[in-house]
């Protein structure tokens, strides 16, 4: 996290051709999950998202996560 609340990629990785590939990978892994829910709460308070497309979105981001999809 960096000092303006948004994640950044950390300034090692910018240079290296597996970046995409392992930022991939991270985002698969339970953490990843972390990072789709605060996009979701940041577009919603931008205001590029409504209320139900956040919990629908937030909703199916769970029962994924639960392999209930």
């Amino acid at each position: 996290m960096g000092d303006d609340g948004l994640r950044h990629t950390p300034e090692k990785c910018i240079t290296c051709f597996y970046k995409t590939q392992c930022l991939r990978t991270a985002m698969k892994k339970p953490d990843g999950k972390q990072v789709r829910e605060e996009m979701i709460d940041r577009a919603y308070a931008s205001g590029i998202m409504g209320f139900m497309e956040r919990w629908s979105r937030k909703k199916l981001l769970h029962d994924k996560v639960r392999g209930k999809k």
